[in-house]
């Protein structure tokens, strides 16, 4: 046997592992490497991917209802059609805002218009267009679109605004073109990089939506199509490539696996060495050079570099942490590393400084802090489901894994042990054959409830009713067996005071417990809730039959063994089935 089927068989043997020892997913990765053979490290790696939920393709499936939903579904795919390229249609949208921009001041100028309405229209159309542009962002929720509309706005806008500069005869002759021109760039620079920002914001939230929709479509799955699904990723298992493959995300990357272990003393490190950095640059060239004007575009330019290399290194360890909690920890530490470099006496910096931004300034800098960690937090866990939905589609053995091993703890839930109470009315078809409908639909219905107050009283909760009985369940035997005996006492007075039927309700009551998994009121079926029923046909009417797991649990009750077993376990008839002497 190669390699590469080797490699095959070890993911086959843990997948037939973790069938055959469901409890094996509650082991510890080394434990589990052990067990089936695998590396730890690849253990991990699974383990790790079972944790996350993953984005389906089934994600935007919703039911159409009304004739408004099915209108604001075409409007959507209008909009999706119009801006399937985003990069083209967010080019051309501001190549036309230019152009229309340009045509309402020329319009306006030759018929006299007044200044105010011509920025109010040109205030307007900018605002359009920008919703529009952020609305494309966060439908195709890809941050990279943003990244290029911020550089393609600032590359479509500085020119012409450099060209206006030139041609213009309003400009300010004590600052020079060249100034004048230096000062502009960075301007429009700034505002692209705020709209690249708002942008990629916009970005992650429309991702962060889809996975959650994608999620809440999974949750919805029924127990059928889990297994239907479990039984497609084994096969594809087995047919599918020998060893992991590789979708080029960044996490995959050795370097990124250590920051994102323990991403805090790079924050710490970087953080520290960045301040450092502002301080000693800037302050020092300002406490060399003075403050002229020229000096001032200088130190601008100084700052707006070391701002970019400060929100990129803080972007990054952020995006590495990996969770939204750990991003905004991070982020935290980056900015609060950052503060005692500030007290530094160098140029601008210094106690003063420190004063002139207290609080305002600091608590500016802690909600940058907070959103800025925010956001990459759910971008990277945008990217991760991404990269691991990547390897899925790949047949990529470890993903395939990890969707099995989720799967299979929603197929196999925590376990509990119920108590279940059946409860039957005999010659029900009888009773209601010679009443009123009507009275007799009334008296079932109050029946019903009769016995679900009851099982209430006693901590039960009813799992189904019909006609002529119910199915409760108990968290403890003599509780349940209290309920079955106090139904069975006041039944009598419900005859008389409540039922209008002439014959009276006369019950039968049987009593089995087992472990089930989940929640009993979730499941369709379980073998309990069966062989209580079985328990209940057999008892005598007026009577309460148990089984023998029940009869365990009720030290100094009068209970006689019958003869014949039901299911395979023994059963007690209680001697005393009503309250009272």
């Amino acid at each position: 046997m190669n390699t590469a089927e080797a490699s095959r068989e070890a993911y086959r043997e843990m997948a037939t592992f973790l069938r055959q020892n469901p409890q094996a997913l509650n082991m510890k990765p080394d434990e589990l490497a052990a067990c089936t053979g695998l590396p730890e490290e690849v253990v991990r790696e699974v383990l790790q991917g079972a944790k996350t939920k993953r984005p389906s393709n089934s994600a935007t499936a919703t039911k159409t209802k009304g004739g408004a939903t099915r209108f604001a579904r075409g409007i959507l795919g209008l909009f999706d059609r119009l801006t399937g390229r985003p990069l083209l249609f967010i080019g051309l949208s501001t190549a036309l805002m230019i152009l229309a921009i340009a045509l309402i001041g020329s319009l306006s100028s030759g018929t006299g218009g007044r200044g105010v309405e011509i920025e109010v229209a040109q205030g307007l159309l900018i605002l359009v267009v920008v919703v529009l542009q952020m609305a494309t962002y966060y439908r195709h929720a890809r941050a990279r679109n943003a990244l290029y509309g911020g550089l393609l706005l600032w590359l479509m806008t500085t020119p012409i605004v450099i060209l206006q500069l030139v041609l213009s005869r309003d400009r300010p002759e004590e600052l020079g073109l060249p100034l004048l021109v230096s000062a502009m760039v960075m301007a429009f620079f700034v505002l692209s990089l705020i709209y690249a920002g708002i942008g990629v914001a916009c970005s992650i939230i429309g991702g962060y939506v889809q996975v959650r929709r994608a999620d809440l479509v999974k949750e919805r799955l029924t127990r059928q199509q889990l297994l239907e699904r479990l039984f497609q990723i084994e096969e594809r298992l087995r047919s599918g490539p020998a060893s992991p493959t590789r979708t080029g995300s960044i996490f995959e990357r050795r370097w990124a696996k250590r920051v994102r272990e323990n991403p805090f003393p790079y924050a710490l490190v970087a953080g520290l060495a960045i301040s450092l950095l502002q301080v000693l640059g800037i302050g020092g060239v300002q406490a060399l050079l003075g403050e002229t004007s020229s000096n001032s575009l200088v130190y601008g330019f100084g700052g707006l570099v070391i701002g970019l290399i400060t929100a990129v290194v803080q972007i990054a360890l952020c995006f590495l942490a990996g969770r939204p909690w750990r991003a905004v920890a991070v982020s935290l530490v980056f900015t609060a590393v950052s503060v005692p470099a500030t007290f530094i006496p160098l140029g601008a910096f210094g106690m003063k400084w420190v004063v002139a931004n207290w609080p305002e300034g600091w608590i500016t800098a802690l909600a940058y802090s907070l959103v800025l960690g925010l956001v990459a937090g759910l971008g990277a866990l945008i990217e991760e489901r991404a990269a691991l939905e990547a390897r899925l589609n790949r047949d990529d053995p470890a993903a395939l894994l990890a969707e099995m091993i989720e799967i299979q703890r929603r197929l196999t839930p925590s376990t509990a042990m119920v108590c279940v109470m059946v409860v039957d009315a005999a010659k029900s078809s009888m009773m209601k054959a010679e009443a009123d409908p009507l009275e007799a639909e009334w008296t079932f219905r109050a029946y019903q409830k009769f016995i679900e107050d009851i099982a209430t009283r006693f901590g039960g909760r009813i799992h189904s009713t019909a006609g002529d009985g119910a199915v409760a369940y108990f968290d403890d035997c003599t509780r349940a067996f209290a309920a079955a005996r106090t139904i069975q006492t006041e039944v009598g007075d419900f005859n008389v005071k409540v039922s209008r039927l002439k014959s009276p309700f006369r019950l039968r009551i049987g009593l089995h417990c087992g472990t089930i998994a989940g929640e009993l009121e979730k499941v369709e079926f379980t073998e309990v809730i069966d062989i209580a029923a079985h328990v209940e046909s057999h008892s005598q009417v007026g009577g309460i039959l148990v089984t023998d797991p029940v009869s365990s649990h009720l030290e100094g009750e009068a209970l006689a063994e019958l003869k014949d077993t039901v299911d395979g376990f023994k059963v007690f008839m209680s001697l005393n089935p009503t309250l009272g002497p």
